[in-house]
């Protein structure tokens, strides 16, 4: 309300709306805080979720560079040794033999004895292994093994069923991974031979370099080789087994008799 120079009173009715207009633009300003103030928060948020996972990656990682460093430190401890080594080590005691006793004054010296062990022309002993020679060769040394040989003749097919499981012996490898060849022959028969499945052999055996059955291990593998009726399969009597590694180096060799039984 006013009151004029005469003295009249009078309304004035816009100081309602003026309130009523700053009441809204209150209320408008603590709604866009609250709005800012949560986008704000939010965003705080998702950055200190960023950093914990920065932190747990770096971590990560340092960790991994410690296990490629204990890696190496124990493969450098259990790498097999050479056998340039080994022969080396061997000859080392009889280096030591051939060393001249003292001899006193008095005591005459022995007359030199031949050392038989020196002799150039001395030929190198003969490893066996699986059953096979291998003039001056390291004995192999497979990862895996063979168990449940089995061969089957079908009575109506006339095929030959080989199944063995090749196994994962070795305590310290997590994961054998390489192929299988078969190469079936005739009794007394050393050269020549069907190979499972279909390679090139190279004096009646395989390289290592040929596709046989892959298999990739833990514990172990179930493989099948057939030889169908048109290859006379009963006139196989051994199975000669290769297994070869990833890298196509010879991992182990064995015979087993085929002696099959008749199935459906």
């Amino acid at each position: 309300m006013m009151v004029s120079d005469d003295g009249e009173v009078k309304t004035v009715r816009q100081g309602k709306t003026l309130r009523n207009l700053l009441l809204v633009l209150t209320a408008v300003s603590l709604a866009a805080a609250g709005a800012f103030y949560f986008l704000w928060n939010r965003a705080r948020g998702e950055n200190d979720a960023l950093q914990r996972k920065v932190a747990a990656y770096q971590q990560r990682l340092s960790s991994l560079g410690v296990d490629q460093e204990e890696l190496s430190t124990l493969l450098a401890i259990y790498r097999p040794t050479t056998r340039s080594t080994v022969d080396a080590s061997a000859e080392q005691p009889r280096v030591e033999a051939e060393a001249p006793p003292v001899q006193s004054k008095e005591t005459p010296a022995p007359p030199p004895q031949d050392d038989v062990s020196a002799e150039p022309d001395a030929a190198p002993v003969d490893v066996v292994e699986n059953g096979d020679i291998h003039d001056g060769a390291a004995p192999l040394v497979s990862p895996v093994g063979i168990e449940d040989f089995e061969t089957a003749i079908g009575e109506l097919s006339g095929a030959l069923t080989i199944e063995f499981k090749v196994t994962n012996i070795d305590p310290d490898l997590e994961k054998a991974e390489g192929h299988a060849i078969v190469v079936l022959r005739p009794e007394g028969g050393s050269g020549g031979g069907l190979a499972l499945p279909p390679v090139t052999l190279v004096g009646g055996r395989p390289t290592g370099s040929e596709e046989g059955q892959a298999f990739s291990i833990s514990n172990f593998k179930r493989v099948r080789f057939t030889a169908g009726a048109e290859t006379q399969p009963d006139r196989f009597r051994i199975a000669t087994v290769f297994i070869f590694g990833e890298g196509g180096e010879l991992w182990m060799e064995e015979d087993f008799p085929i002696r099959p039984e008749t199935s459906q």
